[in-house]
């Protein structure tokens, strides 16, 4: 059940996942024709859109930039293909935190920068020069 505040999963294309153990798995949307004459439908079109992460048949998918950009809505979420009655798993991502002004580091230039580490170590001999050089 998706709550009003999470973000709307996207209709895709139909996907497929194509490969081996060997090289791993690649994810591809397809078209079909209904071929008459074999009486049954062939593939006319295959593109890769992604691969499953690592060499496993089931897992994340990481989607090719092109196809995340024809589809958006996908930056906010992790798909899994899983072996389930639902194939494709979405999982809304955590929202991301917005940095506050107290988080952001201020900016200042080098010379600021070096004023300010002198003022820390003005009265610290940081380089021990009072070792003993009887040695």
């Amino acid at each position: 059940m998706i709550q009003d505040n999470q973000p709307k999963v996207p209709n895709l294309p139909p996907l497929i996942a194509n490969g081996d153990a060997s090289r791993g798995y690649y994810v591809c949307t397809y078209k079909n024709k209904w071929d008459s004459d074999k009486k049954r439908s062939v593939r006319v079109r295959s593109t890769s859109v992604g691969r499953v992460q690592g060499k496993e048949k089931f897992g994340l998918i990481e989607f090719y930039e092109a196809f995340v950009k024809q589809y958006p809505s996908l930056k906010k979420f992790q798909v899994y293909r899983t072996d389930g009655p639902q194939r494709l798993v979405f999982i809304p991502k955590p929202p991301r935190r917005r940095r506050t002004k107290d988080d952001m580091v201020e900016q200042c230039s080098s010379s600021e920068m070096a004023a300010r580490a002198s003022a820390m170590f003005k009265n610290k001999n940081v380089f021990d020069d009072d070792l003993d050089q009887s040695i």
